[in-house]
C-alpha cells in the first residue's frame, strides 16, 4: 500500500493510497450529484430557497465524509502578539500619518499610554 504525503496545509498528515482512492470515489459521486442538481436548478418552479439549503447540505455532507477519511488534526499556533504589539501593527499600518511626534516607536508608546489611560 502506498503512502501519500499530507497536503501542504497545516493539520493534514500522510494518508494511505486506499484513503486517497476512497476520497476520489467520494469526489466522483459528489460530482455526479452536483451535476444532477445543476439540471434540477434549471427546472421552472423549483423553490430556490429549499434547493439552496439542500445543495449546501449535500456539499457539507461530502466534505464531512472526506474529512472522516483524511482526518485533519489540530496544530500548534505560533505565539500570539501582545495587545500592545497588535496595537502597534495597526498604528503603523493605518494611523501613522496622523501623528508627527517623532520616531514611530515613540509615537506608538505615546498613543498606547493615552489609550491605556482611557481603559
Amino acid at each position: 500500500m502506498s503512502q501519500h504525503h499530507g497536503l501542504p496545509v497545516s493539520g493534514y498528515t500522510p494518508v494511505s493510497g486506499d484513503a486517497v482512492a476512497l476520497v476520489n470515489r467520494s469526489k466522483e459521486l459528489e460530482e455526479r450529484v452536483l451535476r444532477f442538481l445543476d439540471e434540477l436548478a434549471a427546472v421552472p418552479g423549483v423553490d430556490v430557497r429549499w434547493f439552496s439549503i439542500g445543495r449546501t447540505d449535500i456539499e457539507k455532507g461530502f466534505m464531512a465524509v472526506n474529512r472522516s477519511v483524511f482526518r485533519p488534526a489540530r496544530f500548534d499556533l505560533p505565539a500570539e502578539p501582545s495587545p500592545k504589539e497588535m496595537f502597534a501593527r495597526g498604528f503603523e499600518q493605518g494611523l501613522r500619518h496622523n501623528y508627527d511626534a517623532g520616531p514611530i516607536d515613540q509615537q506608538i508608546d505615546a498613543a498606547w499610554e493615552a489609550l491605556a489611560c482611557r481603559m
